[in-house]
């Protein structure tokens, strides 16, 4: 697997470079969130606040326990007296007993409010998440059916989930970041205060380190992300298809195979993860190891150079100050790096909700179905614009009509379902809903008139109940069981330990080929629709069953436009009229009968099986 293009072929860097990275964080993150980022804004903040106080009030306290003549008349004891009137701070040990109660109150006051942090800014992270995959989900469920093919089902699964921690952890971040910043701002103007020269210096150089690990870390963590965004797809794509697939695996034993592109996959993550572990981790070591030298070159400076009017409890304070400087600095960094690690979340979020197509629709109410006319349509598949799939298609269906669609495999019979579906839109010409262009109907209207049993019968894991009902509200019982009765199916279930409420399994794995095919054909005709789409729906049932169910479909052709993709052309007798394709064009169109007495492709179609069948 080759991990070192990602910069060049990422399909979304698009996003942060055409805006900038400042605007691309404002439109994807801060805008649509911007109260939920306060919200852990001011959590962090208080936080920040309470450290400074508890480090500032440490000052009086050694200034107490080490000095206590002059601590008496310090800036803090006399604002006490004076303003508060404790006039028992008149005594040495009274003054490390108020100021040990004072720190030692700031310092549980922090864990509290740290606690009540830690819980505020979890369940601002669940409702984030939430609210994102909903969003995901909603785009995902509504966007063009071809950009969810050309995608894959493992990457969309991945894109589902990642993105929604990428974009807490941005938040989280940026908290981090301004509430560091704010953390060392605070105790800056606290060292200020303290030694305004050891303060510049110190200032100096975290501003250095900060600034050289920025152009450092940035490039390289956004590329170290953006490759283990993609492993990580690979590895769902993989994971999806092996357990999908896993009658393939077990029949062809690739099982060998599999684990082993899996552990190529595992293999070229590794790399990646620990650089981004090391941009992430080095920040703290590097300010740990700066820290250190600072304090042993401070301490030199106040014992051996008392001159310069260095205190021991200015030194601690200042320590003190220093080493919650050190991890500020450190988080300032790591922020900067997690930033760019999880941008590839955050473009997959702005790519799906603001540039992923949507299905098309319509505002025209829909009327009820009487007529639907291809006119002068052309197709080609989205991948292969050059190689033509319908060319000229041109044919009409009446309420209450059934149209055979019958021809050689690869015809274009599924195409035309998929079409009239409108998972695809023709390439040229239009198909017509009563004289109007489909496209100038309401999706949804469309969709809910048609009853669809597509020869890759999907079936969820759930009851067999809620397979036919699709939990749709108001759906009794009785009307389920008399949709299996016309489907041929009641007599089966009922023998079944739960009946209805027996699980199917994963996309229909408890049930043969033949039950899911019948618990589809239920699905359709529990919708009453105004349009009945069979694309070889029968062709895992025996003879009699599908002669039972073509009869009782028959009693519905009243209601509705029937179209019929058949496998075997012996079931197809009771067709109004049958189109027969052969590579993406009609050939002939007629009854039944009168394509027979033409002797054209139909007839040999129908010779060539009655001779397979004996």
């Amino acid at each position: 697997m080759n991990t070192q293009n990602y910069s060049q072929t990422s399909p979304n860097n698009w996003a942060a470079r055409e805006s900038g990275l400042g605007a691309f964080y404002w439109r994807v993150v801060l805008r649509p969130y911007f109260w939920d980022s306060l919200a852990v804004l001011f959590l962090m903040s208080g936080n920040a606040l309470l450290d400074t106080l508890t480090i500032g009030f440490t000052v009086p306290l050694l200034d107490a326990v080490t000095r206590p003549r002059e601590a008496m008349e310090s800036k803090a004891v006399l604002w006490f007296r004076e303003k508060l009137g404790w006039s028992y701070l008149s005594d040495p040990g009274h003054v490390i007993f108020v100021f040990l109660v004072i720190v030692t109150v700031f310092f549980i006051l922090r864990g509290a409010f740290n606690l009540f942090n830690q819980i505020c800014i979890s369940g601002i992270a669940h409702k984030l998440r939430r609210s994102i995959k909903i969003m995901l989900l909603d785009h995902f469920l509504q966007a063009r059916y071809t950009s969810l093919t050309s995608r894959g089902r493992g990457a969309i699964l991945r894109d589902l989930v990642a993105p929604a921690d990428s974009l807490y952890i941005n938040i989280s971040n940026l908290g981090f970041l301004l509430t560091s910043s704010l953390n060392v701002c605070l105790l800056i103007g606290m060292l200020m205060y303290l030694s305004w020269w050891m303060t510049v210096l110190t200032a100096a150089v975290a501003l250095s380190m900060i600034y050289l690990w920025r152009r450092l870390a940035d490039e390289k963590a956004r590329h170290y992300g953006g490759v283990v965004y993609e492993n990580d797809r690979s590895m769902s794509k993989l994971e999806v298809d092996s357990i999908d697939g896993i009658k393939v695996v077990k029949a062809h034993l690739l099982q060998a195979n599999i684990l082993k592109r899996y552990k190529e996959i595992l293999l070229a993550d590794f790399m990646p993860q620990m650089r981004l572990v090391f941009l992430r981790s080095a920040p703290s070591f590097i300010n740990e190891t700066v820290g250190g030298v600072a304090v042993l070159s401070l301490g030199a400076l106040v014992f051996l150079a008392p001159s310069l009017g260095l205190s021991f409890s200015i030194f601690g304070a200042f320590l003190l100050a220093l080493r919650r400087i050190s991890p500020s600095v450190a988080a300032i960094n790591a922020s900067f790096v997690e930033f760019r690690r999880s941008q590839r979340g955050l473009e997959v979020i702005d790519e799906v909700l603001h540039a992923m197509p949507m299905e098309p629709s319509g505002n025209r109410a829909l009327p009820d179905v009487e007529r639907i006319e291809f006119d002068g349509l052309n197709f080609s598949y989205p991948t292969v614009h050059e190689i033509p799939t319908l060319t000229n298609i041109n044919f009409d269906m009446q309420r209450g009509t059934i149209t055979a669609l019958v021809g050689p495999t690869g015809s274009g019979k599924s195409t035309l379902a998929n079409l009239l579906l409108r998972f695809y839109e023709p390439t040229q010409g239009a198909i017509k809903l009563n004289g109007h262009d489909l496209k100038e109907y309401r999706l949804f209207e469309w969709r809910r008139k048609i009853g669809y049993v597509s020869q890759d019968v999907f079936l969820f894991n759930a009851s067999i109940g809620d397979n036919i009902a699709l939990w749709q509200d108001g759906v009794t019982q009785e009307q389920v069981e008399e949709a299996c009765r016309l489907a041929q199916l009641h007599d089966f279930i009922v023998t079944l330990p739960e009946g209805y409420d027996t699980v199917a399994g994963d996309r229909g794995l408890r049930l043969s080929g033949g039950q899911c095919q019948r618990v589809a054909i239920a699905r359709a005709i529990l919708q009453k629709p105004q349009v009945l789409i069979l694309d070889e729906a029968t062709s895992a049932l025996d003879n009699l069953t599908e002669k039972a169910i073509y009869e009782a479909i028959g009693r519905l052709r009243s209601q509705s436009v029937v179209i019929v993709i058949a496998h075997r052309l012996s079931t197809i007798g009771h067709a109004d009229q049958v189109i027969v394709l052969e590579n993406g064009r009609i050939l002939e169109s007629g009854s039944p009968p009168g394509l027979m007495e033409a002797r054209g492709l139909f007839w040999r179609l129908c010779q060539a099986e009655a001779l397979a069948a004996l």
